[in-house]
């Protein structure tokens, strides 16, 4: 039965009765003097009732002091756990010091490796922007058949390393959380079969169908990125076209699921159906996995590894997702959802980068069927012959710089129907001269300027545009891109 007494047991006593506070033992001494001085006074004295206060004052006295040391060990208890506490949370700011100096290193370590492949895309593509414009200038001459083949196994053999490239520097941007989007309003069907167009004569070499299968409900125009969107559905065609030997590709575009709103985003799936040779099953989960691909058909197929697992990042970047459902001996489906916002902006072209439209002046002259003057601007010197061969096929009288402060001085001995400027130049960089050459023009003349870059960089063509250029090519040139971009201003011939 709880008396309501606390009581201590030997392991909670602060270390035996004498080392109590000594004026747990004084007090009751002190009384006792008190009295025996009053009793030698002669003053009457109830011994009894003053023993019983001695005792009392006593045992209050024993009670108090150790109550005192029992919380003086609680007392140096918790100063005990603070100091341990506090050497915990020294070890943890330690800790999380060096994981914020190991994250700066991989930070920094990422940085270099992008800028490492920037420089190595640089280096490879301007060598190779010769090679391949030389072959299509040698396309252009009269060859036999035989001469002809070699030329395009040397154009073939080009572009493939030239994709190797743009794989290993993309999935090193992603890789390293730099690969940005852009969002640019499109027209959703056009758009994909502008994407397949180009893999069409792909397909026919191997003697396959590629054909568009595109939903009548689909949205007439969205906003999305189209340059990732057409990276990652072109790597998946080309990707089927190549594990495809009989039969033929089928890419089809349909609505999931629509939004609740007239411009809430619509679930937009496409999906690339083949009648290859198809995935095992215990293959299937790793085919999003970087290099990863089936020893034997990477020997007979060829590729690095790189497409699917871009394509997946790339989905995965615009909020989408992607799988893959196969049978071995009855082909494949490779498909991905993305969620798309419908608009029903008039001016929506294809999804292209934008170009500025061609003025009043240049439109005279697309219909004047004159000789147009183009200023060349490369200090690269067989690049330099390369595009002005390419230029002067389609009838242009060329004229060459090799660095912005040229380029800015040639301006003088204009006009110029269009400009093509290099980025990289030594002295004055092609951004420079393009912001002097805009700011000489005033508001009476705007020249087209097409940028020319081997660097291929995510914000690249957002810097070619703030600096006041016109359009964007990324090396190595070919003369089909050439026609493409300089066609909006200029009449060409060939």
């Amino acid at each position: 039965m709880n008396s309501g007494v606390h009581t201590f047991s030997d392991e909670e006593a602060p270390g035996g009765f004498w080392q109590v506070p000594l004026v747990a033992h004084l007090v009751p001494v002190a009384y006792g003097l008190w009295l025996a001085v009053v009793a030698a006074q002669g003053r009457e004295i109830r011994w009894p009732e003053e023993a019983v206060k001695v005792l009392v004052i006593y045992g209050a006295g024993l009670y108090v002091a150790f109550l005192v040391r029992r919380w003086q060990r609680q007392l140096l208890k918790q100063e005990a756990l603070i100091r341990q506490s506090q050497g915990i949370v020294k070890r943890l700011e330690t800790d999380a010091a060096e994981l914020e100096g190991a994250r700066a290193r991989a930070e920094a370590a990422n940085a270099v490796k992008t800028r490492f492949l920037a420089n190595m895309s640089y280096e490879i593509r301007t060598p190779m922007n010769a090679v391949l414009g030389i072959s299509d200038m040698l396309l252009l001459g009269d060859l036999d058949d035989e001469q002809r083949r070699w030329i395009d196994m040397l154009r073939g053999s080009g572009g493939r390393l030239l994709n190797v490239i743009d794989d290993v520097l993309d999935f090193s941007r992603i890789d390293a959380g730099e690969m940005s989007l852009e969002r640019i309003q499109c027209k959703l069907g056009p758009l994909v079969e502008d994407m397949v167009q180009p893999l069409r004569s792909q397909a026919e070499a191997r003697g396959l169908t590629l054909a568009v299968e595109l939903s009548k409900d689909l949205p007439d125009k969205v906003v999305t990125d189209p340059v990732r969107l057409r990276q990652a559905l072109m790597s998946l065609i080309s990707n089927a076209i190549k594990y495809t030997d009989r039969g033929g590709v089928t890419v089809r575009v349909s609505v999931e699921e629509l939004g609740q709103g007239e411009h809430d985003k619509v679930w937009i799936l496409f999906e690339v159906v083949d009648t290859g040779v198809g995935i095992k099953k215990d293959l299937q989960g790793w085919l999003f996995e970087p290099f990863a691909q089936d020893d034997a058909l990477a020997r007979e197929r060829g590729g690095a590894g790189l497409g699917l697992p871009i394509a997946q990042r790339l989905i995965e970047l615009m909020g989408g997702e992607i799988g893959v459902k196969s049978e071995v001996g009855k082909g494949s489906t490779f498909y991905f959802s993305l969620p798309l916002t419908p608009t029903d902006d008039p001016t929506v072209e294809l999804g292209r980068l934008p170009l500025a439209p061609p003025t009043a002046e240049t439109e005279r002259e697309l219909q004047s069927g004159e000789v147009h003057r183009v200023l060349l601007v490369e200090d690269d010197a067989v690049n330099r012959v390369v595009a002005e061969h390419l230029l002067a096929s389609f009838g242009l009288d060329v004229m060459t710089a090799v660095n912005g402060r040229e380029a800015i001085a040639a301006m003088d001995d204009g006009p110029f129907d269009a400009i093509l400027m290099d980025c990289k130049l030594p002295e004055v960089d092609g951004f420079q001269a393009t912001e002097e050459i805009r700011r000489r023009e005033g508001s009476e003349r705007r020249t087209p300027i097409v940028a020319l870059t081997a660097r291929a960089l995510d914000g690249d063509r957002e810097r070619c545009l703030r600096v006041g250029m016109d359009g964007y090519l990324a090396k190595p040139l070919t003369r089909d891109a050439l026609a493409d971009v300089l066609s909006t201003w200029i009449d060409l011939k060939g």
